[in-house]
């Protein structure tokens, strides 16, 4: 196996963090983006010493769980891993993980919204550049509403993509139902 190797897989398993779970040749592969039960044309992106990293090149065969993607971003941005699938598939996989994390039998977990739940978000600010970073790497990926942030997170932000930005290498906002907390961070001189 090398990198940029491609291999038609068909998934095994998923994870917590929106990948699927294949295997070549004994060997682990997690997919970005992948579900259970897919059959897909994959590139190698990345090699470990226990398992690999891949992506979809082609969706050959794809899940009932699969759903459109309604954001532009969604395959650079690192930010939200399960905008591929429905609600009530990331809501299982992460109740799986939460019970073998504590080892508890929790049946269900409370999750109000679909889109524009987050309530906090970093944005790395690179050559007046704001944004997310790409999955896995220091490359800023800009946006203009991101679905999984609260609605003034997502106006604060554009707020600053329309700024100066030269000082700055990072910018925290955290909401509550009554509060807006934003954290500035860089080289700033204010006296």
């Amino acid at each position: 196996m090398k990198l940029n190797d491609t291999y038609i897989v068909r998934i095994s398993d998923e994870d917590e963090n929106g990948n699927g779970i294949a295997r070549i040749n004994n060997f682990v592969v997690f997919v970005s983006h992948a579900l259970k039960d897919e059959e897909l044309l994959i590139k190698i992106t990345n090699i470990n010493k226990r398992f690999a990293n891949a992506k979809i090149i082609k969706i050959i065969l794809a899940s009932k769980k699969r759903c459109e993607v309604k954001c532009g971003s969604y395959e650079k941005c690192g930010a939200c891993s399960f905008l591929h699938t429905h609600i009530d598939t990331e809501k299982k996989l992460k109740l799986k993980k939460i019970n073998e994390l504590f080892n508890l039998n929790v049946e269900n977990i409370l999750i109000n919204n679909e889109y524009y739940y987050r309530n906090k978000a970093t944005f790395h600010v690179k050559n007046n550049t704001i944004g997310y970073y790409s999955e896995k790497t220091n490359e800023i990926i800009e946006f203009s509403n991101c679905l999984i942030l609260d609605y003034r997170i997502n106006a604060i932000y554009n707020y600053f993509k329309s700024s100066n930005l030269n000082k700055i290498n990072e910018i925290i906002v955290r909401v509550t139902n009554e509060e807006i907390m934003i954290i500035i961070k860089g080289n700033l001189n204010i006296y």
